[in-house]
């Protein structure tokens, strides 16, 4: 799954971001992209997004996000995602 690294960040509202970073710390997440159709209005900056992925899923956890698998991917390799963590119980 790719998640867009403004939603990460908050820049399209919290509800975005909070949806965004719960699916990154589920593991679900196996890419990063960013707006860079208008880069006047969103420019493609990672950094902010990426911090936060390491601090949510752990050291290393941006580099492949942003770079491994990316790379792997575009060189027509399967990766070798993490295994996804299941939603957690919620009390109703």
């Amino acid at each position: 799954m790719q998640v867009n690294t403004g939603s990460i960040t908050g820049d399209f509202g919290e509800e975005w971001a909070e949806a965004a970073r719960f699916m990154v710390s589920r593991r679900w997440v196996h890419l990063t992209g960013s707006n860079a159709h208008y880069v006047n209005q969103w420019p493609p900056v990672l950094s902010g997004a990426l911090e936060l992925i390491e601090g949510i899923a752990g050291p290393g956890a941006a580099r492949l996000i942003s770079r491994v698998w990316p790379r792997e991917i575009l060189r027509g390799r399967d990766i070798q995602a993490w295994e996804p963590l299941p939603p957690p119980d919620r009390q109703l």
